[in-house]
């Protein structure tokens, strides 16, 4: 599965090995599964209003359940979260 950022790369899009950039944002993979479990409901079109995410909710939800986070942290993040559910609900997977 192929997990990017336009920011920070997550895993090798390419299949040619290169992860570069990979562990800039360490912190950030440690939690990355929960975040998106805790976002789901914001960055899903079919849980959204009228068939459109929420996703402008998601930024305070990830605020309030990790304070440490920082603004970039979560402008790093939500993008990141956003690619993540379209790869796992691309059809065919």
């Amino acid at each position: 599965m192929t997990i990017t950022s336009n920011h920070i790369p997550m895993a090798d899009t390419s299949g040619s090995g290169n992860l570069e950039k990979r562990n800039q944002y360490p912190h950030l993979r440690e939690f990355f599964e929960d975040a998106y479990r805790l976002v789901l409901p914001f960055i899903d079109p079919s849980q959204g209003w009228g068939g459109l995410p929420m996703t402008r909710h998601a930024y305070p939800a990830l605020k309030e359940a990790y304070p440490s986070l920082t603004t970039q942290d979560v402008a790093i993040l939500v993008p990141a979260l956003e690619r993540v559910f379209r790869e796992r609900n691309r059809p065919g997977n």
